[in-house]
This record gives structure tokens, sequence and C-alpha cells, in this order.
């Protein structure tokens, strides 16, 4: 039973990851068509909720 609870809290830890990791894409995503369409970096990063730095390595 230990071996299954420690599984199962594994599992629901790496989807958990794997949410957050698709979640950050999607922003980055957002972010590099909204610099496509020329807007300001910091508007960028207000939107997105992306540090200003990371928008600034998209360019």
């Amino acid at each position: 039973m230990r071996l299954l609870n420690s599984f199962i809290h594994v599992q629901q830890r790496e989807m958990r990851e794997a949410e957050v990791q698709g979640e950050h894409n999607a922003r980055l995503e957002a972010a590099r068509r909204m610099l496509a369409y020329g807007d300001p970096i910091d508007k960028i990063a207000d939107i997105t909720q992306l540090p200003i730095e990371e928008v600034r390595q998209l360019q």
C-alpha cells in the first residue's frame, strides 16, 4: 500500500509539473505573438505575467 501511495504521489506531482510547464509555454507563445504585433515589452510582461527579462530574450 505504501508503494502504491508513493507512486500516486509521484504521478500527481508529475502531472502538476506538466500543467505548469504547459501554462508557461502558452504564456511564451502569447508573448511571441504580441512581440510580432509590436507591443511594448512592459505591456507584454504585464499581460502574460512573465518577467521582463524573459520577454526580452524572446526578441
